[in-house]
């Protein structure tokens, strides 16, 4: 009889609840495990069974024998309670909402029964860390699917040994898909979840002291966040606390560690242990044609407005950041080319698909997947797209040469451009709002006029409603508004450079500074023309914004017209040197100088030094301080000296020296000049080459692989 749901206060909810898996050749290898757990474990365990729908179970009695729990056959209703064993009955599915069983009649119509994958994906959703999925002994790959919703959700997984299994089809289906987190004899399995039972991460609220030793403090935080950097090259500053602790503990739990202390030193001691917890982070369960719904409002108030009336040879652009394995966008693919139908050829049609794992990106291309992966594709589409190769199914030629697929960290790489549309769902649920405020405004960037931008179920453009207009409030399908943006050349591409945190940028138009007039501009400028060396201020640009003191003597206008980028203002001798320190300055973030220089002017030469210092300000572009001072007085910016008549013969000889070696030191400045230009061409050359490997890769392995 069904309990109460609303009776006693639940002493017995356990802390753990394990939906085993199985299929032929199961049943042994569930009372193995079976043996293995005492009978006051503080878990329920729900063992779903293909089983035949027209003959009744003994399996509770079976069972029984093979465990001092409490064994019945599930009833409609039933609280899940620890120390109990569940049993699906033959003819029914069964799942799991608010801690309570519930079962639906089996459709015997149907010819796909998947229990498995059904009660995985209502565990994972109902109990999240607490939630464990075991898969063993079985034909075909029931479980696959819900193993990977288990380990998304924050539980733990496992599966059988291929080899120690009766029929390995469903234990090497789940080790396919890289989310089963142990693969154990049954025998271990039991002690394991023992094990996980008595960690404080699943402990119940008596033991919340102890538990409390397990969260990071903020330096431990920042510290994993630095060795996650450096075995990924991934900064996970801006991603949600309460994502990275959930996946932190989980981690934990799995190394029978109690204290962030001691997994702090053991990701130190092993780099690959940060790569791991770097792609448990990451997981992000996907299926082609995930909430259908949304797709369909795609095809009605989307691609009508893009396809329709596009002029033939004009291309559709769209971008999928966070792509994960790649299902996403073929199924985007896919529906363009039904839509396109006749015109298909007709339109060019190029779907830029992102993510930050390079795993993930090196299995999109391959667009091979297992059978579970290609379960909610409809037959006709699985027909039209997709051939089998070697017991998988391959997405068709046609459909991956419209996906280019590259590894892209939205948090640091520069967005896409001349966009139609954006689909990003599901991903900025990860991420503070400061990062997905600086997202919506690449979006908004990267999008063309008419373009659209999709998120996920569970979220929404918040507070930037004044960059976007709702099209479909209930699939979160929005249209860009013309609305103007200050441009976004630099704010991504600084966050390249080192580990350098880049802060969000600020959506404001460009602000001009002009100076103020009066008293006290005057008395800046004595002060600067009597004590202060010559200089100017220029923006990220190189542009000059304000001149500081008597700089006539190391800049003149370009012919031509008005231009005040000051390497095209600067004098002859000087420019080599100040773009060099420029660049520096840039690179750096520190002062960088350049002694020893002559520069002419009007048959006049001098000896100075110049020194360009960056000069940063929050919620400001950088900025240059260039100051020009004089080789012999420093302090003193002076105006030339007046020519004096020639030197008596005798040391015309030294004054031929000094030019001569003036004019060594220029020509070896201009060496270094020239082969720092030349190292920075080559380097550039190598990340165009990178970048075009990149986004041509889909052609290349196409071109490569024998169809």
């Amino acid at each position: 009889m069904p309990n109460d749901p609303d009776s006693s206060a639940h002493d017995d909810r356990p802390q753990l609840i394990v939906g085993v898996g199985a299929s032929a050749g199961g049943l042994e290898a569930f009372q193995r495990l079976l043996e293995q757990l005492p009978a006051d474990a503080p878990l329920s365990v729900v063992f779903v069974l293909h089983l035949l729908p027209t003959h009744k179970s003994m399996l509770s009695e079976l069972l029984a024998k093979s465990t001092g729990m409490r064994v019945s056959q599930a009833e409609n209703g039933d609280r899940l309670a620890a120390g109990h064993v569940y049993i699906i009955p033959p003819d029914a599915y069964i799942e799991v909402h608010d801690g309570q069983l519930h079962l639906a009649p089996r459709r015997l119509e149907s010819s796909s029964f998947l229990p498995i994958d059904r009660f995985f994906i209502s565990l994972a959703n109902d109990a999240g860390e607490r939630s464990v999925g075991v898969v063993l002994s079985g034909m075909g790959s029931d479980g696959a699917i819900g193993l990977r919703q288990i380990k998304e959700a924050g539980g733990v997984t496992f599966c059988q040994p291929p080899e120690q299994a009766e029929r390995d089809d469903m234990p090497r289906a789940a080790m396919a898909t890289g989310d089963a987190d142990f693969v154990l004899p049954p025998a271990e399995i039991a002690r394991a979840l023992v094990d996980l039972t008595r960690h404080p991460y699943l402990a119940p609220a008596a033991q919340v002291e102890e538990a409390l030793h397990l969260r990071p403090n903020e330096e431990q935080f920042q510290r994993i966040f630095a060795l996650m950097r450096t075995a990924s090259g991934v900064d996970f500053s801006h991603y949600k606390r309460p994502t990275i602790e959930r996946r932190l503990l989980r981690r934990m739990a799995l190394h029978k560690i109690a204290n962030a202390a001691e997994y702090l030193h053991m990701l130190e001691e092993r780099p690959q242990e940060a790569l791991q917890l770097y792609r448990d982070v990451l997981i992000h369960v996907t299926f082609f044609f995930r909430e259908p719904e949304s797709f369909a409002a795609l095809t009605e108030k989307a691609l009508p407005v893009l396809c329709d009336e596009r002029r033939s040879g004009e291309a559709l652009r769209i971008w999928i950041p966070g792509c994960s394995s790649g299902e996403e966008p073929y199924s985007v693919a896919m529906l363009l080319l039904e839509h396109l139908a006749d015109k298909a050829d007709e339109i060019p049609v190029q779907i830029f698909a992102t993510d930050v794992s390079e795993t993930a990106i090196e299995a999109a291309r391959a667009g091979l997947y297992a059978e579970p992966a290609v379960r909610p594709i409809a037959p006709e589409r699985l027909r039209r797209f997709f051939s089998q190769v070697d017991g998988k199914y391959r997405v068709s030629k046609k459909v991956r040469e419209m996906c280019i697929f590259a590894r892209h960290d939205l948090t640091r790489d520069p967005p896409f451009s001349r966009l139609d549309m954006v689909i990003c769902r599901n991903v900025l649920i990860y991420l503070d709002q400061a990062l997905q405020k600086r997202l919506f405004s690449a979006f908004h960037y990267a999008l063309k006029p008419n373009g659209f931008l999709m998120l996920g179920a569970a979220e929404s453009v918040g507070l930037q409603r004044d960059l976007f207009s709702v099209v479909d409030k209930k699939h979160r399908l929005y249209s860009k508004r013309p609305v103007y943006l200050e441009p976004l050349d630099l704010m991504f591409a600084e966050g390249r450079h080192g580990d350098r945190t880049v802060a969000p940028p600020a959506v404001k138009p460009v602000r001009e500074h002009p100076l103020r007039k009066g008293v006290q501009q005057e008395v800046n400028q004595l002060l600067l023309a009597k004590y202060s060396p010559p200089g100017v201020l220029v923006n990220d640009r190189f542009e000059i914004i304000q001149f500081r003191g008597q700089t006539g003597f190391f800049l003149e206008p370009a012919p031509g017209e008005v231009n005040l980028n000051v390497l095209k203002m600067v004098r002859a001798g000087l420019l080599h040197d100040l773009q060099q320190a420029l660049v520096e300055a840039r690179e750096s973030q520190t002062a960088a100088r350049k002694e020893g220089l002559r520069v002419d002017f009007n048959g006049h030469g001098r000896d100075i030094d110049l020194e360009v210092t960056p000069i940063a300000m929050p919620d400001e572009p950088m900025h240059y301080l260039i100051l020009f001072e004089n080789a012999a007085h420093r302090a003193s910016a002076a105006p030339p000296p007046p020519p004096v008549e020639a030197p008596p013969t005798g040391s015309s000889l030294a004054e031929v020296e000094r030019d001569l070696d003036h004019t060594r030191r220029e020509l070896e400045t201009t060496r270094r000049y020239l082969q720092s230009a030349i190292q920075d061409l080559e380097i550039t050359n190598e990340e165009l080459q990178s970048a075009n490997e990149e986004v041509l890769s889909s052609n290349e392995e196409l071109q490569s692989t024998n169809e």
